[in-house]
């Protein structure tokens, strides 16, 4: 997920891969939208490469190419292609709540499969503070009323585990992902 904020002919592009991997650079727009992203990643073997256009909606089909390489440690330790599309969504501050995704679902890769871990039902406070309705783990967060970047953060027992991610307010729905020493997974709004 990525923040994208513009100013004038610039765009300044601050987010995270799947990883953890940090991006950031700042960009000329065209004149008719578009965004170069490149992103030099894993010193020098990897990176994040595409086009996006600030003008689009999520039906444009924009994608990036996210190269990584084989490593010693971490997660993902083996090199991969990922060709992602993107979904581009402007944010107002603050939003309507009306506008702010209902319902998150967590899941988790367990033995190279993808389950269902939890699926939560989201209220949302004045103060943008997430709160847990359903779910055997309890389940906070905020969204930055400014970005529309979520945190949130998952405590069961002793163990309490916290993911990023954005809101898409246009589509309804957003998305993120969290980091354990062993395990990763997605987090996925929507209504």
């Amino acid at each position: 997920y990525a923040l994208i904020s513009t100013h004038t002919s610039t765009a300044r592009i601050t987010g995270a891969l799947a990883d953890g991997t940090a991006v950031s650079q700042s960009v000329p727009v065209s004149l008719t939208g578009n965004v170069p992203i490149f992103a030099n990643l894993y010193t020098g073997k990897g990176l994040l490469l595409g086009w996006i256009n600030l003008d689009s909606t999520n039906d444009d089909g924009a994608a990036l190419a996210w190269v990584h390489p084989a490593i010693r440690t971490g997660l993902f330790t083996d090199a991969f292609i990922s060709t992602n599309l993107i979904a581009l969504s402007p944010w107002t501050n603050p939003p309507a709540m009306s506008a702010l995704p209902t319902n998150l679902d967590v899941f988790e890769m367990v033995d190279g499969l993808t389950t269902l871990t939890n699926e939560y039902v989201v209220t949302v406070s004045n103060n943008f503070r997430l709160g847990e309705v359903s779910g055997p783990t309890l389940l906070s967060g905020s969204i930055n009323p400014k970005t529309g970047l979520l945190t949130v953060t998952f405590t069961s027992g002793k163990s309490k585990i916290t993911g990023t991610g954005a809101i898409l307010l246009n589509a309804t729905n957003g998305g993120g992902y969290f980091l354990t020493r062993t395990n990763s997974g997605s987090i996925i709004l929507g209504q």
